[in-house]
């Protein structure tokens, strides 16, 4: 059973890429990637959160101002 040749030498290259890369380094470096993109999310939640309770207090505030008259 054999791969199409282009998928077959991206596999190897993959696989085969440099002995010198250990499993530990591999999964330090998927551990790295995980946790920027999780901090990433966090930030970019927590500033969609911090939009839309500013967006509502605007509209609060408008509300208030709207009916002061």
């Amino acid at each position: 059973f054999d791969f199409p040749s282009p998928i077959s030498s991206i596999v190897k290259r993959v696989c085969y890429f440099d002995h010198s890369l250990s499993f530990s380094s591999i999964l330090i470096w998927y551990f790295v990637l995980f946790t920027l993109c999780s901090s990433v999310i966090k930030m970019g939640e927590m500033i969609i959160t911090g939009f839309q309770s500013r967006c509502y207090r605007m509209k609060e505030w408008l509300r208030a101002w709207r009916f002061r008259d």
